[in-house]
C-alpha cells in the first residue's frame, strides 16, 4: 500500500490524482476551525473510504490556523470526483470549493 499526498493550496480549484486500488490519497488543507469554517468532503460513491481524519494545530496560540489531514483508501477501480467544500455549517454557500478528479487503477 502506498500513500499519494495531495496538498490543496490557497489558489487551488481543481486537482487530479491517479492511484492503484488499495493505495491511499492523503489530502492536506489549511483550516481554522475557530472561524467556523471547516472542510467538508463529498466522497465519490464507494470509490474511496475514509481511513483517518485529523486536525493538526499550527501553534499553541488560541485560534491559530492549522492543517486538516484526511487519508482516503481506494476501495475499487474506477473514476470519480472528490469535492471539498470550505463552509460554515450554518451558511448555505461554501466560501470555497475544490474538486479532485480521482482515477483508481485495478493494477
Amino acid at each position: 500500500m502506498a500513500d499519494v499526498a495531495v496538498a490543496i493550496g490557497p489558489g487551488s480549484t481543481a486537482e487530479t490524482v491517479s492511484i492503484a486500488q488499495g493505495d491511499r490519497v492523503v489530502v492536506r488543507v489549511g483550516e481554522t476551525p475557530t472561524t467556523g469554517y471547516r472542510w467538508q468532503f463529498d466522497l465519490p460513491g464507494d470509490l474511496l473510504s475514509v481511513d483517518a481524519d485529523e486536525y493538526r494545530p499550527g501553534g499553541a496560540a488560541p485560534g491559530a490556523a492549522g492543517e486538516r489531514v484526511v487519508a482516503l483508501h481506494a476501495t475499487r477501480p474506477g473514476h470519480g470526483t472528490l469535492t471539498l467544500r470550505l463552509a460554515r455549517a450554518w451558511e448555505g454557500e461554501p466560501a470555497r470549493t475544490v474538486r479532485l478528479a480521482v482515477t483508481v487503477r485495478g493494477d
